[in-house]
């Protein structure tokens, strides 16, 4: 029942862009750079979960994953 508890709290807080991307580290000053540490873009949520290109590879190779196990959600794809 734990686990149900942090998904729910994770999609809440991604709802409301509720996480500490270095972007809004910045606007605290406990950083000293916006910039992504894999592609060096501005972090944000949506950089980090969908504009990233390691991010992009990710959901690629989940996809193909389920794919080959010919799992399907609603969509054809994540991307």
């Amino acid at each position: 029942m734990e686990a149900n508890i942090k998904c729910k709290i994770k999609n809440y807080r991604l709802n409301n862009n509720d996480f500490f991307t270095k972007s809004k580290l910045l606007k605290f000053k406990t950083t000293d750079s916006a910039d992504c540490k894999r592609c060096g873009a501005e972090e944000s949520s949506k950089q980090d979960l969908w504009d990233c290109p390691f991010s992009q590879l990710a959901w690629k190779n989940l996809n193909s994953i389920l794919e080959e196990k010919k799992i399907r959600f609603g969509q054809n794809s994540f991307l």
